[in-house]
């Protein structure tokens, strides 16, 4: 196959005297476009617009419209080509998609991302929009290995541990093995440190005002995923409801029986086996039916103390008040209720603040949720063997910790 030149000089044009393709298929959010201006700002051009000469001798564009709008002022670097109006809507069409055709090595990945520095906040968010694959969120740490975790850590009351950033390398994340209740504990977390909001997924049968005083220990802002007879009592002593949002999953729970179907129901389907078996059948069933997909879960609230600004916007235009995560609910760790990052996220992104904290830390999802968007997180955990598996997880995700000195 004998492969054609096309390409007949690169030329400087000033940007405004390009004209725009009328079959450009491609929309550009104004998140693609802040990204631009940072990558600009920090780079300068680095490649090549696209272009065609029409009937009438103008260079139409192919391919680089929002760099030229970006730039209309300058001479813009320009490859010239002698395609016909045909071709040109041909490779208008499939530019694009051949290059999102393409895999990705999530071994390399991970290694860029953790050498790449950005100062623009839209460059940040591009670069975490990749994160996900590269974070092994689902990474299984059974709960068998607890207390081996914690021999192999070391973790003990009182211990704070630091655990620096990939996404943001200012950013050093800090954890506190103690009672967030505690204001002496909350102190040494924060250690003069002012955080900005709070995101947390409490015990629900942790009493509400517990819940407050560790709150509020941190800040006066939260948002807090709550079970609704929980949610009910957290807007009371000065807190008050400003906002809320339920989320659903995509995807049934995991295989019965699982965290979200605590394991002394199937202790009482194993024993009532030996007697009825068909009777245990009918209870395993109705267990499992109570773990449908699609089923509402908790509530979302965002809470203030007194009316402060909550900072909060919507993240895009059509972003609703059902929040839907794609794939599990439950992170299979072996310790009950570790909620997916990825519904973290959902619930974090639409704030501007960069500080947050975390009282009831868990498995460290809130972490890894605030990594993933480039955001710092305080974090305290009163068990040290969850804290173990928290360190672990975050181990397997690629994120070193150590003892705070």
């Amino acid at each position: 196959m004998q492969i054609r030149d096309r390409i007949k000089e690169l030329r400087r044009v000033p940007a405004k005297d390009l004209r725009p393709n009328p079959r450009n298929w491609r929309l550009h959010p104004s998140g693609q476009a802040d990204a631009l201006r940072g990558l600009l700002a920090e780079i300068g051009y680095a490649d090549a617009l696209i272009a065609y000469t029409a009937a009438d001798g103008v260079l139409v564009l192919i391919d680089g419209h929002l760099r030229a709008e970006t730039t209309p002022d300058m001479d813009v670097p320009v490859l010239v080509t002698d395609l016909t109006e045909d071709e040109a809507d041909k490779l208008i069409l499939t530019l694009d998609p051949l290059a999102g055709m393409a895999g990705r090595d999530n071994d390399v990945l991970k290694d860029l991302l953790s050498r790449v520095n950005t100062d623009s906040d839209a460059v940040r968010q591009l670069m975490n929009s990749l994160m996900p694959a590269g974070l092994d969120w689902n990474e299984d740490v059974d709960n068998a290995r607890a207390a081996e975790l914690q021999k192999k850590w070391g973790t003990e009351m009182g211990q704070v541990w630091q655990v620096r950033s990939r996404t943001v390398t200012t950013h050093v994340h800090r954890i506190i093995i103690g009672d967030s209740t505690d204001r002496a504990v909350a102190n040494s977390l924060l250690d003069g440190a002012k955080v900005e909001m709070v995101v947390t997924d409490p015990s629900y049968d942790l009493d509400a005002k517990m819940v407050q005083e560790a709150i509020e220990h941190l800040c006066y802002r939260a948002v807090v995923l709550s079970a609704q007879r929980q949610a009910f009592t957290l807007c009371t002593n000065g807190w008050e409801h400003r906002m809320d949002f339920c989320w659903r999953r995509r995807t049934p729970r995991s295989a019965y029986p699982n965290s979200s179907q605590p394991i002394y129901y199937h202790n009482i389907i194993l024993a009532m086996e030996k007697v009825d078996p068909a009777k245990a059948e009918a209870v395993k069933t109705a267990v499992e039916a109570a773990a449908e997909p699609d089923e509402l879960h908790g509530l979302i609230l965002m809470l203030t103390r007194g009316r402060i600004a909550l900072g909060w916007k919507r993240p895009e235009k059509n972003f609703g008040s059902v929040i839907e995560v794609e794939g599990p609910e439950f992170i299979n760790n072996g310790l009950e209720y570790g909620k997916a990052p990825k519904l973290f996220v959902e619930m974090m992104r639409g704030f501007t603040w960069l500080r947050w904290a975390d009282p009831f830390l868990g498995t460290g999802t809130s972490l890894l949720a605030a990594e993933t968007l480039g955001r710092l997180l305080y974090g305290a955990e009163i068990s040290p063997g969850i804290t173990a598996v928290a360190l672990e997880r975050l181990a397997i995700a690629g994120l070193r910790a150590e003892r705070a000195a």
